[in-house]
């Protein structure tokens, strides 16, 4: 194997490496996991990790069957493949569970409180209406009472002024009538006079 190739091999094997990307993952809800220095059994334990607990793969190609994990205080060691799973824990999916059920009820309770805002702002709005309803009921029985009050006097002027119209008409007919007599007395004492002095 040539130098050219040994290369080649060794860029392949250094990509391949680069391509695995840390993930998440957890330890199983059965039971705590020691965390080794080494890939065996045979190195010591450095810490446990709780069951349940969210932890970072780091490499998850198996060595003798442990693999390089990180814990969230950003420790690292080794610890068995076989208690790391891609699965939330009963424990977390619990707790997660409680979390959004709170979310969820805390919405509730906001849309309640903005609820029961807009059912007493529509209520004070129904009342001012109502209040407005009354006001036009009364304005209206008032512009009734006007309108009659109205069409009662229109009647009274007509009668009043047919009543001066008559009496204008009398009272030419009176003054033409004695208009007419004094004209006749005056002709009278005229022709009177006239044949006392002939």
């Amino acid at each position: 194997m040539n130098v050219l190739q040994k290369s080649l091999m060794l860029i392949a094997l250094i990509a391949s490496l680069s391509v695995f990307a840390e993930k998440t993952a957890y330890v199983t809800d059965n039971l705590s996991t020691a965390v080794r220095s080494g890939a065996t059994n045979e190195y010591r334990i450095l810490f446990y990790v709780p069951a349940g607990s969210a932890i970072t793969v780091l490499d998850d190609e198996p060595e003798n069957g442990f693999i390089k994990v990180r814990d969230n205080k950003g420790r690292e060691g080794w610890t068995l493949n076989r208690f790391i799973t891609e699965t939330k824990g009963a424990r977390i999916q619990l707790e997660e569970t409680r979390q959004e059920l709170s979310a969820a009820l805390l919405t509730i309770e906001n849309l309640k409180q903005q609820h029961a805002k807009e059912i007493a702002k529509l209520q004070e709005q129904l009342a001012t209406a109502n209040v407005i309803v009354k006001k036009s009921a009364t304005f209206q029985n008032e512009i009734s009472e006007l309108q009659t009050q109205n069409a009662t006097l229109e009647q009274q002027n007509k009668r009043m002024a047919d009543r001066f119209q008559q009496e204008v008409f009398f009272a030419g007919a009176i003054v033409v009538a004695a208009g007419c007599l004094i004209g006749v007395i005056i002709g009278r004492v005229s022709r009177k006079k006239q044949s006392g002095w002939s």
